[in-house]
This record gives C-alpha cells, structure tokens and sequence, in this order.
C-alpha cells in the first residue's frame, strides 16, 4: 500500500499544482518559513517545479529514466540468479528488489551495506531460495556495481567535477 501511495502521491501532487489558487495558497505558506535557516531553501524549490508547470516532456523523460532504473536493477538480479541455477520466477524480483533497496535505502548503515543483504535473504528464503544463493546474489550485484563506478571515479580524480572547474573559471574571469 505505501509503494502505491507513494505512485499516487508522485501523479496527483504535479496534477493539484495545476490550480492557481492552490499554488498561491502555497506560496503564501511557504513565505513564513523564510526566516528558518533549515527551510530558507523550501520556496525556492517549489518555485523550481512550479517552472516545469507545463513542461511535460522533460518530465515524462526523467519519469521513465527513474522507472528504467529499477527495473533493469530487477533484470541485473535475475540475470545474476540465473548464473547461480536459481528456478525462482522473475515475479518474485519485480515484488522483493524494489523493496530490498528501498529497505537498504533507509538511514540505518552506510551505503545500505548488511541492510540489503540481510533483506534479500530474508525476502528471498522465504520463497525456497537457498540462503547462499541470495547472499552470493547480492555480493555479486555490489561487486559488478563497484566496477561499474570506478571509471567514473578515476574520471573524477583525473579531471575533477566539471561544474566547479566552470564556476572557478567564471570567479577568474570576475577579477
């Protein structure tokens, strides 16, 4: 019920900024909170996607990359669980993964790292899988995702972030 919530709540809140009394009602609230310093932040942001009002394509691309996302990590699993000579059926990964990395999503280790583990195998046990399939699964998952990063991270190192090299170079051309 909270996955679906959550979907509904991510539709119907762009549909309700579509009101222009609700969006001045929100501005109005929103004016108060200029005078904390933690929230001093929270108009400018909803004035931001109150910019994308009727910007439906580029809201429609970022929609379907957030949904690739998950469901190539579901494929990415199966894949692995197949290597293994896991029978599981792929229903079973489009219900459990999304809520694993959820789960390991949640502010309680480091990177997830234990909580998604410790989620796939329980999820993942409770269906008949061997619980050295689902650990070796996920360990196999966070290895093939830590060799997929690195060459961003030599990239990084190497040339550094490409918007501060922008901004420091504006800063010289200041002075």
């Amino acid at each position: 019920y909270g996955i679906f919530g959550i979907l509904l709540l991510s539709v119907g809140a762009p549909l309700a900024m579509q009101n222009s009394n609700l969006i001045a009602g929100m501005r109005r609230l929103l004016s108060r909170f200029t005078r904390v310093k933690l929230l001093r932040r929270v108009p400018d942001m909803y004035e931001d996607i109150v910019s994308y009002q009727n910007k439906y394509s580029p809201i429609l691309k970022a929609l379907s990359i957030s949904f690739l996302n998950p469901i190539l990590t579901v494929f990415e699993f199966y894949i692995i669980a197949t290597g293994f000579s896991s029978d599981t059926p792929i229903g079973y990964y489009f219900t459990f993964v999304p809520l694993a990395i959820f789960l390991a999503m949640l502010p309680i280790s480091l990177g997830g790292i234990g909580v998604l583990e410790a989620s796939v195998v329980f999820f993942f046990s409770k269906v008949g899988m061997p619980i050295e399939t689902c650990l070796s699964i996920v360990i196999i998952h966070r290895v093939l995702f830590l060799l997929s990063t690195i060459p961003g991270g030599i990239l990084y190192m190497v040339e550094g972030f490409p918007a501060r090299k922008l901004s420091l170079s504006r800063k010289i051309e200041d002075l």
